[in-house]
């Protein structure tokens, strides 16, 4: 009975350092400092209120426990309360990776034109490692496209919106050179990535 009792000091002294480890990481610095030890307070106490739960010089159920098991039904809401906040924060943040991505790979494709004598290379696969170390990574979050480095060309048989990067090849056509996001779905701004 009394293990049951301390089990319910596992969840925050499990959590808590995990988030603290998380607030660290995610912001750097004092203030990324400040939270992971604000949060490191939580599980210290937790530990310390079990110890005589588990010695048996309390009551088992007695106020420790009631508290703690009050703090772990508020754990639990407060993970199901911030989770779709962090998924939407990943969706942004991925959204701004590609959109630099593609706008890398637009600066490198400028660049071989300049030393190629107006140019653009044939695939985007030319460029590397030379301007690109890698072809950059296409994440398009929300969509149901997989992250992908691969190129779509126009005179390859596949259906547009393949999620994959897309290149003009083709030496005589207008836009040769050109790359884009072949993917027919809208970002969180509300524009369709082909559009960017």
């Amino acid at each position: 009975m009394r293990a049951f009792a301390a089990s319910a000091f596992l969840p925050p002294v499990i959590l808590f350092p995990l988030w603290a480890l998380a607030a660290w990481h995610g912001t750097r610095g004092p203030a990324g400092a400040a939270a992971g030890l604000v949060l490191c307070i939580v599980p210290i106490l937790c530990a310390v209120a079990a110890v005589p739960v588990l010695r048996g010089s309390v009551p088992p159920w007695g106020w420790r426990t009631k508290a703690v098991l009050a703090l772990d039904l508020l754990l639990l809401a407060g993970v199901l309360a911030v989770r779709p906040l962090m998924n939407s924060r990943y969706k942004l943040r991925s959204e701004a990776e590609t959109r630099e991505a593609l706008g890398s790979l637009r600066a490198a494709i400028a660049s071989w034109e300049r030393a190629h004598h107006g140019v653009p290379p044939e695939r985007p696969s030319l460029m590397t490692p030379g301007l690109l170390p890698e072809l950059p990574r296409l994440n398009l979050p929300g969509t149901g496209h997989p992250i992908t480095r691969e190129v779509r060309f126009p005179a390859s048989n596949e259906p547009p919106d393949s999620g994959k990067w897309y290149y003009v090849n083709e030496p005589g056509h207008p836009s040769f050179g050109a790359v884009a996001i072949d993917c027919t779905h809208a970002d969180s701004l509300g524009k369709r990535w082909s559009d960017y």
